[in-house]
């Protein structure tokens, strides 16, 4: 009979070239228009994350499998031979990272000044070839070089996230230069979105086991490593990621550097001003606390069923540094400071007295020419906010 149609004959590679053809013809005949709507996410009840994450469940089960192996192979001090603050521990010679511990060289010296004069003039050629120099329009390449490498000029967001990606294109490229492959170096927009939504997440409705609360957007893309954009690691906080560096814009005129330790469950601040207590330790909770809460609860959220015992809700504890350590007595070079901190602490070397006020109109300019010369960075180029969209703050 016809209608008794055997599929397997139909579908097999050595069926005749014309039923090929004549199969094809009926699929293209019988195939239907796609249709598209536009959703409203005002009235729409979808949760879209959910739906994003039942398609993801395995592929994250399998991928959490591998890290989880990864990160048993890999030896990690105990928490009591870590310490937040900079300072030798014979401890820490358990698992040489750098000629400090092990009497190797490795890395690089930050503060070098091997090759700085032939990028800064390249740098230079660049910025004169604008037409408008030696003007300086607001928000042009002039602009923004010119305050990155003068002393006592505020950085801005732009500045300390160009800085950023040539800290995380160097780990991408030469991992073994820093303490550990295990790091990641986040952006200034990860402090200042999650800070501006604190309020959101402690005011939304949790499920009755505490789960669901609003986290802020691109929290799930932080923590597979799908941001920031630039140089993504695509690697799983607390399971192939032990320590993350980034920065605190406070007080409005203010950066601080900020270690987040999932080992430790501890973040560790670096205060260029901590000697004088420009921002208070009051004001140093608030901006900090809503790391140290909305972190853990993202760890415990996204955490397999198996895994959720070991990420309790917890905070996290903090502590800034005293103002023991090296300090920016001039006001406007804080930004600098706190790169340095992250870049230092990174490269397993403790803060040295070439980071200092007297130096500063050099170290700005290694600053610059570097980002000129490794991520070639206009001046004006656009934060990395890709992603920040209203779907993706809900758990």
């Amino acid at each position: 009979m016809k209608d008794n149609v055997n599929v397997g004959a139909s579908e097999s590679v050595n069926a005749p070239e014309d039923a090929k053809g004549k199969k094809a013809a009926m699929k293209e005949e019988e195939a239907p228009e796609p249709s598209f709507c536009e959703i409203d996410p005002k009235t729409c009840d979808v949760d879209f994350d959910a739906v994003t994450l039942a398609k993801n469940a395995k592929a994250r089960a399998a991928a959490q499998i591998v890290a989880r192996a990864t990160s048993a192979r890999n030896q990690q001090l105990a928490a009591t031979h870590k310490s937040p603050f900079l300072g030798n521990s014979t401890t820490k010679g358990i698992i040489p990272t750098s000629a400090s511990h092990s009497g190797q060289v490795r890395g690089y010296d930050p503060f070098d000044q091997t090759g700085v004069r032939a990028k800064h003039t390249t740098l230079m050629n660049f910025v004169k070839a604008n037409p408008a120099y030696p003007r300086r329009p607001k928000n042009s390449s002039i602009d923004c070089y010119y305050i990155l490498w003068t002393p006592k000029k505020w950085l801005a967001d732009m500045h300390m996230e160009a800085y950023i990606n040539v800290l995380r294109l160097r780990l991408s490229k030469h991992p073994k230069w820093f303490v550990s492959d295990r790091i990641c170096f986040l952006n200034s927009m990860f402090g200042t979105v999650w800070r501006r939504d604190y309020n959101d997440f402690k005011n939304s409705e949790p499920n009755d086991d505490g789960s669901g609360k609003l986290l802020p957007p691109g929290a799930y893309s932080y923590y597979t490593g799908k941001l920031p954009i630039y140089c993504q690691t695509k690697k799983t906080w607390a399971y192939e990621v032990d320590h993350l560096y980034s920065m605190l814009h406070i007080m409005g005129d203010h950066w601080v550097a900020i270690w987040i330790s999932f080992v430790t469950r501890h973040i560790t601040i670096w205060d260029s001003h901590a000697g004088t207590k420009y921002a208070s330790d009051a004001q140093i909770d608030e901006a900090v606390e809503p790391l140290t809460v909305m972190i853990p609860y993202l760890l415990q959220s996204y955490a397999p069923a198996e895994d959720k015992w070991r990420f309790p809700y917890t905070p996290f504890i903090h502590s800034r540094v005293p103002g023991t350590e090296i300090q920016n007595i001039q006001s406007g070079d804080c930004g600098v400071y706190c790169l340095k901190y992250i870049e230092c602490h990174a490269l397993d070397l403790p803060f040295p007295l070439q980071l200092c006020d007297k130096n500063i109109r050099q170290i700005r300019e290694k600053m610059a020419a570097e980002i000129f010369d490794e991520i070639g960075a206009r001046g004006h180029d656009k934060l990395d906010a890709t992603g920040l969209d209203i779907y993706d703050r809900k758990v």
